[in-house]
């Protein structure tokens, strides 16, 4: 996922209303509280600002030198290198680094080693990278995919935009942004079947937006405007999207999902004045993350990025200037924290009888693993349902099923036998849905990442 600094710098009002055929989320929140640790920048370093966070913590940054110079910076285990002079604009799960040298070429870094794209135009930037290494680049209001092979294929232009960002690419090669037209409006858009597709293209009364972030399900967290509010969503296609809770009176941003669907941004006062704090959407639930994190003692604005471990990049800021912070759940049990996750695949279907007289039944596995620390102290439950968007929310329970007390560092495949749909209800491009862990009854190290989307259904 690609950040940029936009938000911070118009005081996140970006993008709002609800519109009538958006479905909300509405899934009890998990008792969450987290642990701030502050990423402090290289020394000599000013103007820092952090723009990519992969699943181990590695970072892409950037920064003023002494000079008063742009530079591109990356952060592994814990040390940091000084890329040269250049933007960083992403990280994958291998640190390769993606950006812009001082020459105005598009490039990667690997292990601090930089290596210009060729192929692609003057004054083109690497805009996003996956974990298998396709990286897509843009120059103006053209996009460009450049294989790991290091293939480039021209994409075309968004519409009339005459700019596009990239803010994140999936590994199915799916990738999403904004593009910007004349006048300055912002278009949501999406790269998919060899097209770009505008998001807001058939939703009433939305007239600007953007898309910060896609997952591998291909859901889309982004943000619209209709009036004079911003409102937090997730698309899974044009005009298709869930608005994501939001208090009455309030804007809200959603700025990054990870792979089971939960979400970050930020919520604040339409308008001007009132608080405004970070906020995260854990099973469709509004989370602040402000409160929720050292008692609220940081006065956190914005979170930028979550990983499939639950964790959350954010930031606090002031006039003495940006401070980011990783965040962690916080764990409580002495002596260790059970921690559940867990695949779901290998799915058969069944059908009996005829037209709106059918039943549909599906049958397949569900794995689940307590990678944490400490034993299951009791078993659990986890609860199938039936999506047609592969978004949490207001969907149908379909079948429960029983969680052992696992112990710590195993894995349980369970049997899903013979899952049935109501009659007359076909499962062909649905989802299932399954919530590990049902009413939070288990005490985990984290508790946000409980939420398992299948693959498109037979």
């Amino acid at each position: 996922m690609r950040i940029t600094s936009l938000c911070v710098a118009a005081g996140a009002a970006l993008l709002v209303l609800c519109l009538t055929d958006a479905k909300t989320q509405s899934v009890a929140a998990p008792p969450v509280k987290y642990t701030a640790t502050e990423i402090t920048p290289p020394a000599g370093v000013t103007s820092f600002f952090v723009t990519g966070m992969n699943e181990d913590g590695s970072l892409s940054a950037n920064g003023t030198n002494g000079k008063g110079r742009q530079v591109a910076l990356t952060r592994v285990g814990g040390v940091w290198t000084n890329l040269g002079l250049g933007f960083a604009n992403d990280i994958n799960a291998s640190g390769t680094v993606v950006g812009q040298d001082a020459a105005f070429n598009a490039v990667a870094w690997n292990a601090g080693v930089p290596t210009t794209l060729v192929g692609l135009p003057p004054g083109t930037q690497a805009d996003a990278i996956n974990n298998g290494g396709e990286i897509i680049a843009t120059q103006n209001a053209s996009a460009f995919h450049v294989s790991s092979s290091s293939v480039v294929t021209s994409l075309g232009q968004f519409g009339t935009s005459l700019f596009i960002q990239v803010t994140g690419v999936n590994e199915g090669g799916v990738f999403a942004g904004f593009g910007s037209a004349k006048g300055g409006a912002q278009r949501p858009l999406r790269y998919a079947a060899g097209a770009f597709q505008d998001l807001l293209e058939g939703q009433p009364g939305a007239t600007t937006g953007r898309a910060d972030d896609i997952n591998n399900a291909g859901q889309i967290a982004g943000s619209f405007r209709s009036g004079a509010a911003d409102q937090a969503t997730i698309w899974t296609g044009p005009a298709v999207h869930t608005d994501l809770s939001t208090p009455a009176g309030h804007s809200s941003v959603a700025l990054g999902i990870n792979n089971s669907g939960s979400v970050v941004g930020e919520v604040f006062k339409t308008g001007h004045g009132g608080r405004e704090y970070a906020s995260a959407w854990i099973n469709g639930t509004l989370i602040d993350l402000d409160k929720a994190t050292n008692n609220g003692a940081l006065d956190l604005k914005s979170a930028r990025e979550i990983t499939d471990s639950g964790k959350i990049l954010a930031l606090s800021f002031s006039e003495a200037g940006l401070k980011f912070y990783i965040l962690t759940a916080a764990g409580t049990t002495p002596g260790g924290t059970a921690e559940l996750s867990g695949t779901v695949s290998g799915f058969t279907k069944k059908v009996t009888g005829r037209g709106d007289r059918s039943t549909v039944q599906l049958s397949g596995k569900l794995d689940t693993t307590n990678s944490g620390t400490a034993k299951m102290k009791k078993a659990a439950k986890a609860t199938v349902f039936l999506s047609t968007d592969n978004v949490p929310g207001a969907d149908l329970a379909l079948k429960t099923v029983s969680i052992p007390a696992l112990k710590e560092g195993t894995t349980r495949s369970l049997p899903l036998n013979s899952v049935k749909l109501p009659r007359g209800t076909d499962s062909a491009g649905k989802f299932f849905i399954i919530v590990l862990d049902t009413g939070n009854v288990i005490e985990e190290a984290n508790e946000t990442n409980n939420t398992i989307i299948s693959a498109v259904l037979p």
